[in-house]
């Protein structure tokens, strides 16, 4: 919990909430916009979840192995897919 809080700590003080937002309402239609936003929490959730494999993955970025985008997109479908799975558990 304390590593989620101080990533959303440094976003807030870095600006970033702002400028997606500002970004997202200068798209000219509020579903684009609400769906762009969705899109950029997914992404940020699923990286502020897998904090725990940093130690592990950047090793990984920095010899060139495997590119930054692409983990980015596979940690958000594998974070989202668990979660999914996770609530239907709960639901049934």
């Amino acid at each position: 919990m304390a590593g989620v809080s101080t990533f959303a700590s440094i976003l807030e003080a870095t600006g970033v909430p702002d400028y997606v937002g500002g970004w997202a309402a200068g798209l000219g239609s509020a579903a684009l916009g609400a769906l762009v936003l969705c899109y950029v929490g997914g992404v940020v959730l699923a990286l502020a979840c897998s904090t725990a494999l940093l130690p592990i993955i950047i090793p990984l970025i920095v010899a060139g192995d495997v590119s930054a985008v692409a983990l980015v997109a596979a940690l958000a479908v594998s974070s989202t897919s668990s979660m999914s799975a996770r609530s239907r558990r709960t639901v049934r």
